[in-house]
């Protein structure tokens, strides 16, 4: 077995250390006075014996930390990526219906077009979907943006549509989930996604109140940390919620 070339180690403030793996994204984390082991056992320099040893040694192989010898771990996700790209069994859709913003973060790479998807695109975007998912055993959908919950009335219609047409097919409809700032993701809005079929959010949080409300603001300047946080008491019973932090040469180290 050899460490995985995507291993990442990073240092924590109560000195033990997190290991973690961006190709299985496995989170570990060491405690100090087994950080010595860890490394030896990953490097090989001390062969599993004990009990203790040899239970961290598998679970450095689940996560991934460690793999076998000869496999090229790049030609790997090579492999994957193609077999994923070219496979019509799974059919994957990722959906902007608007390019507006309620926000205006200051990393933002959108133009800020504004606008939002007409009753003629959602038609055409079916006919796509009909053409395609008859194909697919299963499929998946992410709602993106812009901000898609300005849009959560042709979320609802095109939800709607998608079931109806897997249905017809007799194709696996998987959970959708919505990438957004949270801003509008109160209780009841919550409640409308999930009962069209997108049980799943992901929401980005930049760090405490001062750090995010200086770089994910509203178009006037005016912080967002706390209506976010409230929305995401509201929806958490009701939503599967993923929170995810944007770290750059702006906001690392800070606290």
């Amino acid at each position: 077995m050899k460490p995985s070339r995507y291993n990442l180690f990073v240092n924590s403030e109560n000195g033990s250390i997190l290991l973690f793996n961006s190709a299985t994204a496995a989170l570990a984390e060491i405690e100090s006075d087994k950080i010595k082991l860890v490394e030896q056992l990953l490097y090989g320099t001390i062969p599993p014996q004990t009990e203790e040893q040899k239970q961290i040694y598998n679970y450095l192989i689940e996560g991934g930390f460690l793999v076998e010898d000869d496999p090229d771990e790049i030609a790997a996700l090579k492999e994957e990526c193609a077999r994923m790209r070219y496979d019509k069994s799974t059919f994957l859709l990722t959906i902007a219906p608007t390019l507006a913003c309620n926000f205006r973060c200051d990393y933002c790479f959108e133009s800020h077009r504004g606008g939002r998807m007409t009753e003629d695109t959602e038609k055409a975007l079916l006919r796509f979907f009909d053409s395609r998912v008859r194909e697919a055993e299963k499929f998946y959908i992410t709602w993106f943006g812009g901000e898609p919950t300005l849009c959560i009335d042709s979320i609802e219609r095109l939800q709607a549509g998608f079931g109806e047409m897997a249905h017809k097919y007799n194709t696996q409809i998987q959970p959708s989930a919505i990438i957004t700032n949270g801003y509008l993701l109160n209780r009841t809005n919550a409640l409308r996604l999930k009962d069209a079929g997108v049980p799943a959010a992901q929401v980005t949080l930049d760090g405490p109140p001062r750090i995010h409300d200086a770089r994910r603001k509203l178009p006037g300047g005016e912080g967002t940390f706390d209506r976010i946080v409230e929305n995401l008491g509201e929806a958490s019973d009701i939503m599967g919620i993923t929170v995810r932090i944007n770290v750059d040469r702006n906001n690392r180290g800070l606290a």
